[in-house]
């Protein structure tokens, strides 16, 4: 539950960064409609969706659990991977 924890924070955060100072652009296209209006809270209902799955994964099969914090380890080093490229731009 911490990693999933951290890893969510992690997203969050690099991915607010990345639009906020960045440039960048959202990937996944309901998370894209999301952030478009409001950022933060478009990222505050995102996690809690992600939560709210993570307590299904969880009571379901811990399995899927260390599969999903694999996948967002990936995507937060891809967001900080971003974010360095266009610091270094």
């Amino acid at each position: 539950m911490k990693t999933f924890t951290l890893l969510q924070l992690a997203d969050a955060l690099t991915t607010w960064f990345g639009i906020r100072y960045c440039g960048a652009h959202e990937a996944n296209p309901f998370v894209a409609k999301l952030v478009t209006h409001d950022p933060i809270l478009g990222l505050v209902i995102v996690k809690l969706v992600a939560f709210a799955l993570f307590a299904i994964a969880w009571y379901k099969a811990a399995r899927v659990l260390s599969k999903v914090n694999r996948f967002y380890m990936a995507l937060v080093l891809w967001n900080v991977v971003c974010i360095g490229i266009q610091v270094i731009r």
